[in-house]
């Protein structure tokens, strides 16, 4: 009986070898780390975690952190990754269980940050509505805004994002007091601020460069020729859109001139042609350059019709604009006296590349 039961348990020992054997010769267990790497990420999440319930090796690759990290860029994008890996409050992050905790994500924690200025003096931006913010190189940019709100300050975030300083920029010259306008971050330190309504409740249509080199804020005015502005049009407006596309542009949308006509066309201002930081006024591109700068576009298909204070925004490529919502013109009735509703829809915008 002891000799059987010594039998069938060596017997059950050679048969549980055996499946291993097979499960370790399994086509897919021979391919290289590298190959099993790219086929991981082209499956889903569950596939993932599936894969890595069939055998020790598979399980090993399946929840090494190289391939989260890979997964991550994958379906968040390279930018948060990098920043977060450049972030001193995650270093040794293990981008599985970050991949979890985003994906259950369920609540927000706010905070009120401690701010103080660089001379410890309470003079703090006043309160204001319809103004700009940007983060921009590790700080925080605000600009204008109702209650004629002309300044610019910068906020210097400590590194844990809890406490602030705030510094006034006061340079000469400085883009007058205004609201409703565009701030847009172009890249490093740069930000273009574009149109808006000022003090005067007029409808502006200037451009300034607000840049940072060595540690000092500057802003620009970028002047410019319309010669190239096609008549019946016009440049100011308030309630606009601005977006960094594809080739260093900016594209501007929409918004409504000081009458509170709304509008529907596309403009470009080409970036790669304004002076540089270091640049004096005078020493600005000649004339012809000057009227380059702006080109409006010819919209086909089925454009959005007019409006203003509507939001878009673009993809990672640069190429498709997405535009949603804002205030466009109404039909004349007893229930819309003003001429005015809000919309609803949403448009794909897509930049035409030439064949």
């Amino acid at each position: 009986m002891a000799e059987s039961s010594r039998s069938r348990s060596s017997s059950s020992s050679r048969t549980t070898a055996t499946n291993s054997d097979e499960s370790s010769s399994s086509p897919i267990t021979i391919l290289a780390q590298d190959h099993l790497f790219s086929i991981l990420l082209l499956l889903p999440i569950e596939s993932i975690l599936c894969f890595a319930m069939t055998c020790r090796k598979l399980k090993f690759l399946a929840y090494s952190d190289s391939l989260w990290e890979s997964v991550c860029r994958r379906d968040w994008g390279n930018f948060p990754v990098d920043a977060l890996k450049a972030s001193n409050s995650v270093q040794g992050i293990h981008w599985k269980k970050l991949y979890q905790q985003v994906h259950q994500l369920d609540s927000v924690y706010c905070h009120k940050l401690l701010v103080e200025t660089p001379d410890g003096d309470e003079v703090l931006p006043s309160p204001r509505a319809s103004h700009s913010l940007n983060f921009v190189n590790g700080c925080l940019v605000l600009f204008g805004g109702g209650c004629e709100g002309g300044d610019t300050w910068v906020l210097d975030l400590s590194e844990n994002l809890c406490f602030g300083t705030w510094q006034e920029i006061v340079t000469h010259p400085f883009p007058p007091s205004r609201s409703g306008h565009t701030l847009t971050h172009i890249g490093g330190t740069q930000t273009i601020l574009f149109g808006g309504r000022g003090s005067g409740y007029e409808v502006l249509n200037d451009v300034w460069l607000l840049s940072a080199s060595e540690g000092h804020w500057r802003w620009i005015q970028q002047l410019f020729d319309v010669g190239n502005v096609p008549q019946g049009f016009s440049l100011a407006r308030v309630g606009h859109s601005a977006n960094f596309i594809l080739g260093g542009r900016l594209l501007i949308y929409g918004g409504e001139d000081t009458d509170r006509h709304r509008k529907d066309d596309f403009w470009v201002l080409d970036i790669s042609l304004m002076p540089s930081i270091k640049m004096r006024p005078s020493n600005l591109q000649s004339k012809g350059l000057l009227r380059k700068m702006w080109r409006r576009l010819e919209s086909m298909g089925e454009k959005p019709n007019c409006r203003s204070f509507h939001r878009a925004c673009v993809d990672p490529s640069g190429r498709y604009l997405y535009v949603f919502g804002g205030m466009v013109d109404g039909l004349l009735q007893p229930s819309e006296p003003s001429g005015l509703r809000f919309d609803g829809g949403i448009f794909l915008v897509e930049l035409v590349l030439q064949s």
